[in-house]
């Protein structure tokens, strides 16, 4: 089968998946935490589904709480960028039946840290930087900030 242009541009790009463990004590139920999970970097299918479930969450409410907030952005994320997971994530509809946010901030804080490296390697740690080139003959290429590693 041969592969798309598509495929042969994103295969240039730093690996855009993680997999991760986390352990923990949950800070409401102090229960311990355990479980391997798989990340995988939101394209802008992922990212509309991501903000409009965040958005459904937080409704029209403009005096939300920020702690609630911050909660749907979260699981919304989480929702759609974790492909593997324990089945205590499954059984607590991703995270909504929790109660130890700590929990989810890990999970989320991990994926997080991740996109910050992800960025790095591919915009030399400042996307502003980055020069869009104007040749025409460089199609579907990766541009890179002076400095980037990958």
């Amino acid at each position: 089968m041969k592969e798309s242009a598509l495929s042969k541009s994103i295969s240039k790009l730093p690996t855009m998946i993680l997999n991760f463990e986390i352990q923990l004590i949950g800070d409401e139920s102090r229960i311990n935490w355990f479980g391997k999970f798989k990340y995988t970097r939101p394209n802008l299918g992922a990212r509309s589904r991501i903000d409009v479930m965040r958005t459904r969450l937080d409704g029209d409410l403009d005096n939300l709480d920020y702690a609630v907030r911050d909660y749907n952005k979260a699981v919304s994320y989480l929702r759609y960028t974790l492909s593997e997971y324990p089945d205590w994530w499954r059984d607590s509809s991703f995270g909504f039946d929790l109660y130890d946010a700590n929990v989810i901030s890990e999970i989320y804080n991990k994926c997080m840290e991740f996109e910050e490296e992800w960025k790095k390697k591919v915009f030399g740690g400042d996307a502003s930087e980055v020069e869009v080139s104007n040749d025409p003959t460089n199609k579907n290429e990766i541009v890179k900030a002076p400095g980037a590693t990958a």
